[in-house]
């Protein structure tokens, strides 16, 4: 290794550590990482030029002079998120923690045609000017779309829901002076909800909404095989020649636990289900009862492939309480016929596709100060 690549090991470790810990003294860093104080010094400088960290104040002192504090500049870069839905887009912008800086929704009904990606592209510029965001600090366009995607050509390639079949990032890309990037919607929720959340290396991710969708992360990975990638639970056959689903068999996880089935009509409300179940509304009770033993049927299912905890995303996870969750994991308890004792069922606060879709570009990002 030259003097070059040390340097650059150097600079990269510092940055990662100060982005890890946030508030570090230069003597914290050196110690740390077993350099120099005038190493870290120059490296610092470094950044510091580069707009990537900056001074935040002095550390408290029990005498002598203070330690002055580096700490990351989180927005010296962005991405943009944008959540294709079947009668509206969500959009946000995070900076290099995740965070939400602003998000707006848009009532757009998709079509996968070229007007429709040309209108959509005018209102994330329009977003992107709203920002004030120079083109430098952009790192890229994150786009999560109900259907299955290619990762190797970003196509979809099962997009019953929207009628989506072979819509491209292609589409989008030529629109757009920014990288872009274009990936199932559940997959970018579950990434969102791993990055936000403490939760396992190894967990379904479940989101529970009109359509059910699941993702499986392995190491914190989300695994991908061969031809498809994993947790596609809600096309698992849960109740064989049972209800029709709309990838065409009959009796998936999805025909029996999406948020439709705790609806008494077409227009009803998920929030007004819950306000009837918590008053203790019988018929209410009943349908939650009913939802609850194919849900944990579902759950048991797939811990017979892989035991790994379970997360809870979407419309129904955000209605739950802990009653629900240890009422969920005991159902599934019951159906174990080997030992009563299942992994964990937690519910995340944290779905979002759209943040998820433009984690891809912060992760990226980060991936060039690894060593």
């Amino acid at each position: 290794m030259n003097i070059a690549d040390v340097k650059k090991r150097n600079r990269n470790q510092v940055y990662r550590l100060v982005y890890e810990h946030k508030r570090l003294s230069k003597t914290e860093i050196a110690s740390a990482l077993r350099i120099s104080v005038p190493t870290v010094s120059q490296c610092v400088n470094e950044l510091k030029g580069d707009g990537l960290v900056a001074d935040d104040g002095f550390f408290q002192s029990s005498g002598g002079r203070k330690a002055a504090v580096i700490s990351p500049c989180p927005q010296f870069r962005l991405a943009l998120g944008v959540e294709i839905r079947k009668e509206y887009v969500h959009m946000v912008a995070i900076d290099l923690y995740g965070e939400i800086l602003k998000e707006q929704d848009f009532p757009i009904p998709f079509s996968n045609s070229d007007y429709y990606c040309a209108q959509l592209c005018n209102l994330i510029q329009g977003l992107i000017i709203d920002l004030h965001v120079r083109p430098e600090e952009l790192e890229g366009i994150g786009f999560a779309i109900q259907g299955l995607t290619d990762p190797a050509t970003q196509t979809v390639f099962f997009g019953r829901i929207l009628d989506a079949d072979g819509f491209s990032v292609e589409n989008l890309q030529k629109y757009l002076a920014f990288p872009c990037h274009l990936q199932h919607d559940t997959e970018a929720a579950a990434q969102y909800a791993i990055w936000k959340g403490a939760l396992s290396q190894d967990l379904l991710y479940l989101v529970l909404n009109p359509y059910v969708g699941g993702s499986v992360a392995i190491s914190g990975e989300l695994h991908s095989g061969p031809c498809l990638a994993s947790g596609l639970i809600e096309h698992m056959v849960l109740v064989p020649g049972g209800r029709q689903c709309y990838c065409g068999k009959r009796g998936c996880v999805d025909a029996y636990c999406s948020s439709n089935q705790l609806l008494d009509s077409p227009n009803g409300e998920i929030g007004t289900f819950f306000e009837r179940l918590r008053r203790g509304d019988t018929d209410a009770a009943a349908r939650w009862q009913t939802y609850l033993g194919y849900l944990a049927q579902a759950i048991h299912n797939y811990h017979m492939v892989l035991n790994t905890e379970v997360v809870l995303g979407g419309l129904v996870a955000k209605y739950m309480n802990q009653d629900d969750v240890a009422l969920l994991t005991e159902r599934v308890a019951e159906n174990s016929g080997i030992q009563g004792k299942v992994p964990p069922i937690t519910v995340s606060k944290h779905y979002d596709a759209a943040a998820g879709a433009a984690l891809y570009f912060i992760r990226t990002f980060l991936r060039r100060f690894e060593t």
